[in-house]
């Protein structure tokens, strides 16, 4: 099962980034059992949520299995492996494609300056 091999560099991408206003969410779009979802967890590492029965995502967000999807927190789908990558050893997953639209879409904090500068715009 490809998902399986990328699971542990979808859980590196979870470790570099779960300090940042950013989520990682696994999603069983076989409808499979607690037993199957537990498989998966133990056999890739995960400590992020792995949610199930998620089958109906599927023609929501008009992807097949084993697909990355990373969507903003406006709930707009900013990226979708399917289509991007060549199948391979890790199936769609691209770590390099999905950093990359990872990094781009992070909220960008604000600065000390900054808020100081959007605060006095609107002082009496």
């Amino acid at each position: 099962m490809q998902c399986r091999a990328a699971g542990p560099v979808v859980e590196q991408i979870w470790q570099d980034y779960k300090d940042k206003p950013f989520r990682v969410l696994a999603v069983d779009c076989w409808n499979g059992n607690t037993a199957a979802v537990q498989s998966f967890i133990d056999a890739t590492g995960a400590t992020f949520p792995v949610l199930r029965n998620g089958g109906s995502l599927l023609t929501a967000y008009h992807v097949r299995y084993d697909n990355y999807v990373l969507v903003d927190a406006q709930g707009i789908v900013r990226y979708v492996s399917e289509g991007v990558e060549v199948f391979g050893p890790l199936g769609r997953f691209h770590n390099a494609h999905l950093r990359s639209a990872i990094d781009r879409h992070l909220p960008t904090p604000v600065s000390a300056p900054t808020w100081s500068t959007v605060k006095s715009l609107y002082r009496d």
